[in-house]
């Protein structure tokens, strides 16, 4: 019979401690996995979020524009910022040499302490709207070092992260002198006949619409004769400039398509309240103070204010709110002469003429020679139409500037109304200090037009677009 042996307690402290060595080397293993991989964890959220603030860094040296004298020298300076800024935060040692690109190379790749950098400017992402020399791409590599996993054979894994950052500037970065701000009417803004625009300041002359046609695009124009001089012109739609081109035309500047809008430059700025004086006849608003002279008052006018004949018409600084219940609101012809009223310092400024209803029709043979307004929010401009539009009680859907003498006015601000700039020419012209603002602009015949141009201190600002594309 054979007897069964009970095990001894030596047998059991025996299995005991090799179970325990087994459930230790497992529980070491874990633990070493966890560690490594937590440490690996936060190195790629550190890697991420310094790729992230090197590609915006480097973002804001971007070139403003493709046209720009300081292009290939601002993608330099962009690819070695984003450089700078990611061997910063990614570099373990306490002092590096940062390295620099070479100029000229849109991709360029170094090597920072344990980190490999790719920088490239200009950048295509696909699926994106934004141009490449929009886009700057960061990419950053890197070996993490284990601290446990040696032991179990799990090699340092290689951790690479990357962003891509924009920057679009609009209008170029430049002050907006000529805007047609229609969002979708093809021909917002045309040139033609001998017609010649000037833009000082370096001004931009800017078209909203996103009329995308060949044959008549959101910026047209038509013959060989019309000069524009700006510093840039930037059109969301499509520019359809022949039979002319930019070396005749616009002085070597090439109109930007397929800009990004600005929206309305002025559309913060509130409209004037309604004045507490109403004159219903020009007999009561401008009593005569000489000779075929009158001066104007300012106040709420329910007239049309013609002038016209060979009278001169000196109004003094204020509001004057055109209110007609028929008729044009402000209407000159023949050899009227308008100015500022003469006794008033220039610091007092001008006459604010707000459009409630009704047109503004300036023809004729007379000179206009208008002091912008002194005061905020409405510094700077000489007329403000009304925003409410032709579809209102009124119908203010034209602003004429046309004559042979000259035109010296601030900023004409018309956004619900069609601008129509023509003449005769003859050394005349239309002198503005200040912006030209329209829904649609119209410059024809042979006037020449003169923007010095200067944005009032409330005008909806243009900051760059800064952000991250993925």
């Amino acid at each position: 019979m054979v007897q069964l042996r009970a095990p001894s307690r030596g047998d059991e402290r025996g299995t005991t401690i090799v179970l325990a060595v087994l459930l230790l080397t497992a529980m070491m293993a874990i633990a070493a996995l966890v560690v490594d991989l937590g440490y690996a964890r936060q190195k790629t959220r550190q890697s991420q979020g310094a790729a992230d603030a090197a590609a915006l860094a480097g973002a804001q040296d971007l070139p403003r524009r493709a046209t720009s004298a300081t292009y290939a020298a601002d993608l330099d300076a962009a690819r070695n910022t984003a450089v700078r800024y990611l061997a910063s935060d990614l570099s373990d040692s306490g002092s590096y040499s940062v390295p620099t690109c070479p100029s000229g190379v849109a991709r360029c790749s170094v090597t920072v302490g344990d980190v490999a950098v790719t920088v490239t400017a200009p950048y295509s992402l696909a699926g994106s709207g934004v141009r490449p020399f929009n886009l700057i791409h960061v990419r950053a590599c890197r070996d993490t070092p284990t601290f446990f996993g040696g032991v179990i054979g799990q090699g340092s894994p290689r951790i690479c992260r990357s962003a891509t950052a924009r920057k679009r500037v609009r209008a170029a970065g430049l002050l907006r002198g000529l805007v047609a701000l229609d969002p979708h009417q093809c021909q917002a803004l045309t040139f033609s006949g001998n017609s010649e625009t000037i833009l000082h300041s370096n001004g931009a002359v800017i078209v909203e619409s996103d009329c995308a046609s060949t044959s008549a695009g959101a910026l047209d124009a038509s013959g060989a004769s019309w000069e524009v001089d700006a510093g840039a012109i930037s059109v969301v739609g499509t520019a359809t400039l022949a039979p002319c081109d930019p070396t005749r035309c616009t002085e070597g500047v090439v109109p930007e398509t397929g800009a990004e809008p600005i929206g309305d430059p002025l559309g913060d700025i509130a409209e004037p309240a309604v004045p507490a004086t109403t004159f219903s006849s020009i007999a009561t608003a401008c009593p005569p103070s000489g000779v075929r002279t009158f001066t104007c008052l300012p106040g709420r006018y329910t007239f049309s204010l013609s002038m016209g004949s060979n009278d001169t018409y000196l109004f003094q600084p204020g509001i004057y709110y055109l209110d007609p219940s028929s008729g044009p609101a402000f209407d000159t012809r023949g050899g009227v002469s308008v100015g500022s009223e003469p006794s008033f310092p220039a610091s007092a400024g001008g006459p604010l003429f707000f459009i409630k209803r009704g047109n503004v029709e300036m023809n004729g043979t007379g000179a206009v020679a208008l002091r912008p307004y002194a005061t905020r929010p409405w510094q700077g401009m000489t007329f403000f139409q009304d925003r409410a539009g032709p579809g209102d009680t009124g119908n203010h859907a034209a602003m004429v500037i046309n004559g042979t003498a000259d035109f010296h006015i601030g900023t004409v601000y018309a956004p619900e109304a069609h601008m129509k700039l023509t003449g005769a020419g003859g050394g005349a012209g239309v002198n503005v200090t200040g912006q030209m603002i329209s829904r649609t602009a119209e410059l024809t015949g042979s006037v020449n037009i003169d923007i010095q141009v200067v944005e009032p201190p409330d005008i909806r600002r243009l900051d760059p677009d800064l952000g991250l594309e993925e």
